[in-house]
């Protein structure tokens, strides 16, 4: 399993500036947008900052994963 930690920013319909952050299980940028446009209220502009939150494959992989 690998979950995605998602930073991301974006403006309301009132050009007011939201920062969140949410845990998704895709990297996919397109399921991104997706998802955060269906949580919250998204107008023109949203920006995205998504990195490896987890993933049980990492000592498979020799991957270091950093979790705190």
């Amino acid at each position: 399993m690998t979950q995605y930690i998602v930073n991301a920013r974006y403006t309301d319909h009132q050009e007011r500036s939201h920062y969140i952050t949410e845990t998704v299980d895709s990297a996919d940028r397109r399921f991104i947008q997706d998802f955060i446009r269906a949580r919250y209220p998204v107008g023109k502009q949203l920006f995205i900052n998504s990195c490896l939150l987890y993933t049980s494959d990492a000592a498979d992989d020799l991957l270091c994963v950093d979790l705190g």
